[in-house]
């Protein structure tokens, strides 16, 4: 009973998010800081770094997205959104995705939401957590794809450009 309420509710949120419909901020690409695109909206203003996840073969196969919290937040200092579109897999819900960074212990999370683009993590960072994200080099993610709960898919996300970035945005 369980499972269905939680497919029921998952359903809606696929629902309400294809249904929803606003215009996306005009973005533009300020600079470029290694593997790190420094994104702002022109209207609000507000930056954030972007990057690509890569699969084994090195092909680009989904997109991360760091965000600095407002000031005067207490504990949170950065958000990472993670989207792994469609066409790179159809992620197990339930299985959720394990974040490695370098040699730290991993981090499992669940599945933010899904929409038309695909389906979205949503990570929160500490001072500690960003701070070793500052002087990382690698993040592993792991997850499971529906058409192949056998096999656990695995994706890179450097972090070479991401010290200089995170200045630029602060």
């Amino acid at each position: 009973m369980f499972h269905l309420i939680l497919k029921l509710k998952i359903l809606c949120l696929v629902i309400f998010a294809l249904s929803a419909t606003s215009k996306p901020a005009e973005e533009i690409i300020e600079a470029t800081f290694d593997d790190w695109l420094k994104v702002c909206t022109r209207s609000a203003q507000n930056c954030v770094g972007v990057t690509f996840a890569e699969n084994e073969s090195g092909k680009r196969v989904a997109r991360f997205v760091l965000d600095l919290a407002p000031t005067g937040q207490a504990a949170i200092k950065a958000f990472g959104t993670l989207l792994i579109p469609y066409e790179t897999a159809i992620p197990h819900l339930v299985s959720g995705v394990i974040m490695k960074l370098d040699q730290q212990n991993p981090i499992r999370e669940q599945f933010y939401f899904c929409d038309k683009n695909g389906c979205n993590v949503r990570y929160q960072f500490t001072a500690d957590g960003l701070n070793l994200i500052k002087s990382g080099s690698n993040i592993l993610i792991k997850f499971k794809d529906v058409r192949d709960l056998k096999t656990i898919k695995t994706m890179d996300i450097s972090l070479q450009g991401i010290k200089p970035l995170l200045i630029s945005i602060e």
